[in-house]
């Protein structure tokens, strides 16, 4: 209840409206003008008055020092072209002792996560890299944090819903449709692709869940 904190690439402002419940206060940042005021608008229907919105470019914090005592990033970091940047300014703006909490989507090494990250941005350009656990792992070290905490989890998607919240054309449908239809035995695997009458359905990918000091 005592906690200041900051949650980067807020999006939606999902995290940092379940954080404003029980934390003193939130600061929610967006590079996105648009998605900020949406954020706003969401919470503060909610009736929630703790939070402040500040337009912010995640690997270029406008915050002092050891401001805050916890940071969020939620499903985000695949945006972030300069992830090493990002992870340091998490920390330059945490007190000492403070808390990194990062989530996002996470793939395997190799050709299924190359695979991956091709699907990813045919779908959505602004898509620049999902990274695996152990490239994660080492950017938190490397940056001076002490990982205390891994969690992963699955989550299904169908492609319908997955390609319709981006809006897509037809033609990018067509071109992740294709790029599933034309997956090896072995990708298929790794993704839990399900077809039916032979056209992709839906795949299933990986979240991870980091909690840093």
């Amino acid at each position: 209840p005592h906690d200041s904190v900051l949650d980067i690439a807020t999006g939606g402002g999902h995290t940092a409206l379940a954080l404003a419940k029980i934390a003193r206060s939130v600061v929610a940042t967006d590079v996105t003008i648009e998605m900020l005021a949406a954020a706003e608008k969401h919470i503060r229907a909610q009736g929630v008055s703790n939070v402040e919105f500040q337009v912010a470019d995640a690997q270029s914090l406008p915050f002092a020092d050891a401001t805050f005592d916890l940071v969020t990033c939620r499903i985000a970091a695949h945006h972030f072209p300069k992830p090493m940047k990002f992870v340091r300014e998490g920390r330059r703006v945490l007190r000492p002792g403070g808390r990194f909490l990062l989530e996002d989507s996470v793939v395997p090494g190799g050709a299924a996560g190359e695979f991956m990250n091709r699907v990813e941005t045919i779908r959505d350009l602004s898509h620049v890299r999902s990274r695996t656990i152990d490239e994660w792992w080492q950017m938190l070290a490397e940056a001076g944090f002490r990982v205390d905490h891994i969690e992963t989890f699955s989550k299904r998607h169908e492609l319908e819903e997955w390609l319709g919240t981006m809006r897509t054309s037809a033609e990018v449908q067509g071109a992740v449709r294709k790029a599933f239809k034309g997956a090896d035995e072995n990708l298929r695997r790794a993704f839990q692709v399900e077809f039916e009458d032979g056209e992709p359905m839906a795949y299933t990918d990986h979240k991870a869940l980091f909690v840093c000091v």
